[in-house]
């Protein structure tokens, strides 16, 4: 057998430990210098051989090490990406608006309970009818001052009242629109009651005293300096919430810009590793690095996106 046929015997059996061919041993990515077969086969080969042997091993470590250059570079990348050094006017301004959020957040008044205000029409009501009550029950007349106990009724009521309008401080539009009009037909149902009973002592101060006063001075009082605080607290509110989602939208947008920025750089990074290949038809990957990095960075900022949005005042 000459030498030859032997190398050509020793060079297949290592094509075959490899799953190569003759035409697509060039494409992998592997460093067989020291293999025996290989070995076995230079020793063996003739002038011709040995240069085709020698020249494909170089391109097979070649192709090995443009991958190990490809998956450096990736590293490092990533490793800067980690210390905010890659993207980092995305990274500064997503960290700002993590830093606004959480101010916005600490500034935004708490939400009023919902019931709170028909609570306090509520209150209104039973006021009402407590008032109707002591006309109905108990007949003043004129010529007598009301009594401990009716004057007592009074200014109970008179509490009532005032919680019910305390109680308005949650400002609800269409809870305001229909107190207000209760407010009004109690005041003319009461003005109404005056002018018919005459046997009410109306005119007496001690009347006015315990019931013109704290039934409509009081709550004027109060209604009227809680309205505009309320109604400027929630136009703070809103302005505050409408930045707040403000600033959930441009914090989606710049981790979208990061993770874009990041495929982008990997891209650019394997197109620029895969213009020194061989041949077109060389192996050659991102490294699994690559991808479960922007995978973590996606569930990351998928998470805190998540995060702000449960953290959202309602």
């Amino acid at each position: 057998m000459a030498y030859n046929q032997e190398a050509e015997l020793y060079w297949n059996n290592l094509l075959n430990r490899f799953s190569c061919t003759p035409e697509n041993i060039r494409t992998i990515q592997f460093d067989f210098s020291s293999d025996p077969d290989y070995q076995c086969a230079l020793q063996l080969a003739s002038e011709e051989q040995r240069a085709e042997y020698e020249d494909i091993c170089r391109t097979c470590t070649y192709n090995l090490n443009l991958q190990y250059g490809l998956n450096g570079a990736v590293h490092s990348f990533i490793e800067s990406h980690e210390n905010g050094i890659a993207d980092e006017k995305l990274q500064n301004q997503k960290k700002q608006l993590e830093d606004d959020m959480k101010k916005i957040k600490k500034k935004i008044p708490k939400a009023w309970w919902m019931p709170l205000p028909f609570i306090g029409l509520a209150f209104g009501i039973i006021d009402f009818i407590v008032m109707l009550l002591i006309t109905v029950f108990y007949e003043i007349d004129s010529g007598h001052d009301m009594s401990d106990f009716v004057a007592g009724c009074f200014f109970f009521s008179t509490i009532f009242i005032v919680m019910a309008y305390v109680l308005q401080f949650s400002y609800f539009l269409l809870y305001d629109i229909l107190y207000n009009i209760f407010m009004i037909i109690y005041a003319f149902v009461w003005f109404m009651v005056a002018i018919v009973q005459s046997n009410l002592p109306f005119g007496k101060p001690v009347f006015i005293l315990v019931y013109w006063l704290p039934m409509f001075v009081i709550p004027l009082i109060v209604f009227l300096s809680t309205f505009p605080w309320k109604f400027a607290r929630r136009l703070k509110r809103d302005k505050l919430l409408e930045q707040y989602a403000n600033d959930l939208e441009w914090f989606e947008t710049a981790t979208d810009g990061i993770v874009g920025g990041y495929e982008n750089y990997m891209n650019g990074l394997y197109a620029e590793y895969a213009s020194r290949k061989s041949s077109p038809d060389a192996f050659l990957v991102l490294s699994q690095e690559a991808y479960d990095y922007r995978d973590s960075l996606k569930q990351k900022f998928a998470k805190e996106l998540q995060s702000f949005e449960d953290k959202k005042p309602k």
